[in-house]
Parts: structure tokens; sequence; C-alpha cells
């Protein structure tokens, strides 16, 4: 995908439960040994307004990952979660929160601020 705080695109895959994150230039930015078996596409995140990162879940695990581009998984995570998921505002504040599917249920996080 295309990466907000890099020269170019990410390529980033999971091969035997390991996330590789390269560059446009073949160059690796980071790469993170995993517990779980992942699904769905690997989706870039925005972090706060300068800063981006690269999220992921496991249905078979219900765990949701999100690293930020430096390769460290962001503070709170894993969180419980066997979907897709959504981050986005909410309230007066501007609180950020990030929503999925658990099974039968929604869940629904609230992020700390990032700057």
């Amino acid at each position: 995908f295309p990466a907000r705080q890099t020269k170019g695109p990410l390529y980033c895959f999971v091969q035997n439960r390991t996330l590789n994150v390269f560059t446009a230039e073949n160059s690796k930015l980071f790469k993170d040994e995993l517990k779980q078996t992942f699904s769905g596409p690997i989706l870039q995140i925005q972090l706060s307004d300068s800063a981006w990162g690269i999220g992921l879940f496991s249905a078979s695990g219900n765990e949701i990952y999100i690293y930020g581009l430096n390769g460290v998984l962001e503070k709170g995570f894993p969180v419980q979660g066997s979907t897709a998921f959504e981050i986005s505002a909410t309230g007066t504040q501007g609180e950020r929160i990030l929503v999925c599917g658990l099974g039968d249920l929604i869940r629904a996080y609230s992020l700390p601020e990032r700057k």
C-alpha cells in the first residue's frame, strides 16, 4: 500500500507466522514473529494526525495487532477481535476508538492518545 511516512509504497506480508515489511527499494523496514496465523488484509492505519501504522487480525486467535512503522507494537495491543476493524474519532474530544467483531459481539476499544 502507499505509505504516507515513507518515500514510496510498503510491501507487507505474513509468511510462516512472520510479519515482513519492506520498502519499495526492497529494504526491510521491520519483521516480527507472530504467535497466531493471520487472515484478511494487512491494513494501513492512521495512528495520529502525523503517524501511520500497520494493522492485522487473527480470526482463529481472536487478536488484533497494530504496529507503528518503526516495528513497535502499539501500546495496549494486541486486543481481542476476530474480524476486520475500523478506527475512527468519536465524541467532542476526538477520542479515537477501534471497533471490531468478536464472535457475535461488537467490541469498541478506546485508543491511547498518540502524539
